[in-house]
């Protein structure tokens, strides 16, 4: 049951994003855009705190990372869309976005220690589903290998 339910999940993300590129593409917007005008959850992590966006309820929690230089408001198609089936959190690296920036130097490994940080501080509990953008994919497969216990396994 747990695997189809994952398997599901990957499938509609997959799809939201497919169809949330064809929507920028044609320069629509969004009414959920306005939504990332202003702070979530500013969230302490070592010393400095990191703006997490999270929608949604149920697990796992599907978790965006954006491409480099970008942040949370690249999510704002395909995010409101899987916060329809489980909680989905979008977030502003240090130094982008709400977010304050954070020591240097800005490895995916630092990036990945943050972010599990932060969810840990916010309550989120794993598991994780782990979306990445570009840049953001680097974070993200750093973060599941780092910490594989709480990524989402069976999809």
């Amino acid at each position: 049951m747990r695997q189809s339910r994952s398997g599901f999940l990957l499938t509609v993300l997959i799809s939201t994003i497919a169809v949330s590129g064809q929507h920028v593409a044609s320069g629509s917007s969004f009414p959920g855009d306005i939504l990332y005008a202003q702070p979530g959850q500013l969230v302490s992590v070592n010393g400095f705190r990191l703006n997490l966006y999270c929608m949604g309820s149920g697990s796992p929690t599907v978790v965006f990372d954006s491409g480099w230089e970008d942040w949370a408001p690249s999510w704002s198609k395909a995010q409101p869309e899987v916060a329809k089936w489980t909680r989905a959190c979008s977030y502003d690296r240090a130094g982008a976005g709400f977010s304050d920036p954070g020591p240097m130097p800005r490895t995916s490994v630092r990036i990945a220690e943050e972010l599990r940080t932060a969810l840990h501080h916010a309550g989120i509990a794993a598991p994780y589903i782990l979306v990445g953008h570009s840049f953001g994919g680097d974070n993200v497969r750093t973060f599941a290998d780092l910490y594989m216990r709480e990524v989402e396994k069976n999809m």
